[in-house]
């Protein structure tokens, strides 16, 4: 986890080399940043302060740019360019990559926020999504599963105790969330077919592709605990 700093050239992550297939993470509170880093959206391309100012809310705002500084950082600083020549682009269901003339590059990255937090992935090499979501009450929590989790997943969190099921929800959602993610095919794959664990803690979990040859399935599931608030999970390609 990241914490604030008086200095915002100490209190933003600077890396040391990223070596081929490893997977950096970080988890930052964006909201106790926000002070430190506003100074320096300048780094910010003009889609992204447009895309900024549309926010109806000004805390939304400002976690936006908050975040996309840190992005711009943690990537200028992986691959060796100032944050402002970083520039994206992005698939068809909104996946972000790099674009230009980093487009080449063997990084590929992934982010998520929620409720005042952000994840960063960054690796080389393989594709790799990560979701987080902040823990809150669900009302319709048992149907919002029956119409986005399997058979299987609605089985497992109607087997938990009542307390512990709003966890669950949101363990099954960030997984499968995460393997939209590194796939990059976002709802086009019904989050419907293919189960997760529910299995809760740190740790590798099982992703079970339904009737996809067994060579398709190399993506590596792994649950994150980063604040008791929050559920978190990072995929990555490979079995390695």
């Amino acid at each position: 986890m990241l914490t604030p700093n008086s200095s915002a050239s100490t209190a933003l992550p600077m890396l040391v080399e990223l070596p081929f297939g490893i997977v950096n993470l970080w988890f930052v509170e964006i909201d106790r940043f926000v002070p430190v880093v506003q100074p320096l959206s300048e780094i910010l391309s003009s889609d992204e302060r447009e895309r900024a100012e549309r926010f109806h809310f000004e805390r939304d705002r400002k976690r936006f740019v908050t975040a996309r500084v840190f992005l711009r950082r943690i990537l200028g600083t992986s691959l060796g360019v100032e944050p402002n020549r970083v520039s994206f682009e992005y698939g068809p269901f909104g996946k972000p990559a790099l674009g230009e003339e980093l487009k080449d590059s063997s990084l590929r990255f992934n982010v998520s926020h929620s409720h005042g937090c952000a994840i960063f992935a960054v690796t080389h090499g393989r594709e790799v999504g990560v979701d987080l979501e902040f823990i809150r009450p669900l009302d319709d929590l048992l149907h919002l599963a029956d119409q986005n989790f399997s058979v299987h997943e609605n089985t497992m969190i109607r087997s938990l105790p009542e307390q512990d099921r709003r966890r669950g929800f949101f363990d099954c959602w960030t997984r499968k969330e995460a393997f939209l993610k590194a796939t990059g095919d976002g709802l086009s794959f019904p989050l419907d077919k293919f189960d997760v664990s529910l299995l809760p803690g740190q740790g590798r979990r099982s992703l079970n592709l339904r009737g996809i040859p067994a060579e398709e399935t190399a993506w590596t599931l792994i649950s994150l605990e980063t604040d008791p608030a929050y559920a978190a999970a990072l995929v990555v390609e490979g079995r390695e």
